[in-house]
């Protein structure tokens, strides 16, 4: 949620929003895996006045 202005909320739209929303992290898997089904998990977020940092891992699915 926050000022959308020029997209900058990562989700597509320019608008303006109260309202959470997910945004997709759209990253491969780390390199080196022989198993590559997994997902990202965020583990911290920073943000700042222009700025937005996140820390993720990866977490392997079980088969």
């Amino acid at each position: 949620f926050g000022r959308g202005d020029h997209g900058r909320l990562g989700y597509g739209r320019k608008v303006t929003t109260g309202q959470p929303m997910e945004v997709p992290i759209g990253l491969p898997p780390p390199k080196g895996l022989e198993d590559t089904e997994g997902r990202w998990f965020v583990e911290q977020v920073a943000c700042g006045g222009r700025h937005t940092l996140a820390i993720a891992s990866w977490i392997s699915e079980p088969q």
